[in-house]
């Protein structure tokens, strides 16, 4: 591959990177801005069927191709939609109604956590010594969050619903991010997500 290609295609890379972080704060600053006006489950209803009416010219005719795939995957299928689309951003907005946005952000932290321990179960893969320190940085950074910073084990930890809500959608999210090491090489990411949402 040329320097120039490869230069253009990282940037690209990072662009569209820093886009899909800057687009997932707004769900969350969302969630937190219309929790007084709007129910979690629809708002999260809302989100994914204008989702999905983006998704349909793109995905829908290959959904219609597999069909017979799908139907036969129907467990792992439904297993997806519920842990990616039902749980997973519900969660956030049940959680955006006790604690804040940066709570929010930040306690998706444990995903990648859950997602190593559940690939180390599943697939039985090794997880290094570098990536056990990282996740024990994590975990001490989600303990502190928990605890509001408190200097020591004599002060108060006040938790609130929110915060647990929270640690279940960083578990839905990584059983779906598992769930989707499971997708066949013929099955484009963008069909899946189509009959996902679908579903």
């Amino acid at each position: 591959m040329k320097a120039g290609v490869w230069m253009k295609q990282t940037v690209v890379g990072y662009i569209l990177a820093l886009a899909a972080v800057f687009l997932w704060s707004q769900n969350i600053l969302l969630a937190q801005g219309f929790k007084d006006r709007i129910l979690p489950l629809e708002f999260a209803f809302g989100r994914w069927m204008i989702a999905l009416l983006i998704l349909i010219p793109m995905g829908g005719k290959n959904v219609w191709r597999y069909r017979a795939y799908f139907r036969k995957k129907e467990i792992w299928l439904m297993g997806l939609a519920l842990s990616g689309i039902v749980l997973t951003n519900t969660l956030i907005y049940i959680a955006a109604q006790t604690i804040d946005s940066v709570t929010i952000s930040l306690l998706n932290l444990p995903a990648p956590i859950f997602l190593a321990i559940l690939t180390a179960i599943f697939l039985k893969q090794k997880i290094a010594i570098g990536g056990i320190l990282g996740m024990a940085v994590a975990v001490g950074g989600v303990v502190m969050i928990l605890a509001n910073g408190v200097a020591g084990p004599a002060d108060p930890v006040e938790f609130k619903a929110g915060d647990l809500w929270m640690i279940l959608n960083a578990f839905c999210f990584a059983v779906y991010s598992f769930l989707q090491t499971r997708r066949p090489a013929f099955i484009s990411q963008t069909t899946l997500l189509t009959a996902t949402v679908l579903v």
